[in-house]
């Protein structure tokens, strides 16, 4: 498990966990051990979706993969367009 800028929060390695600057500012991180797999997980919805959790339901959530990130991200807008609807009218 990775945060938004690819350090392991949790990983099968307990050296690499923490890698960050918060952390042990080890700079243990999945680009640094999985570079392509690093740039479709931290350029995931991932920082939208924090974003919609917090409230903000105005940014468009979008990725460029034809993955199942993108089936996800899919998902996802749909779920911040029917939160905005909601909120439009009940809110």
């Amino acid at each position: 498990m990775v945060d938004t800028k690819g350090y392991y929060q949790a990983h099968v390695n307990p050296k690499n966990v923490w890698g960050g600057p918060g952390g042990f500012n080890t700079g243990e991180n999945i680009s640094r051990d999985a570079p392509r797999l690093a740039s479709r997980i931290v350029n995931s919805p991932t920082a939208a979706t924090n974003n919609m959790s917090k409230g903000d339901l105005t940014r468009k959530i979008e990725v460029d993969s034809t993955d199942e990130t993108h089936a996800l991200a899919v998902a996802i807008e749909r779920l911040r367009i029917s939160m905005r609807i909601l909120m439009d009218k009940y809110g």
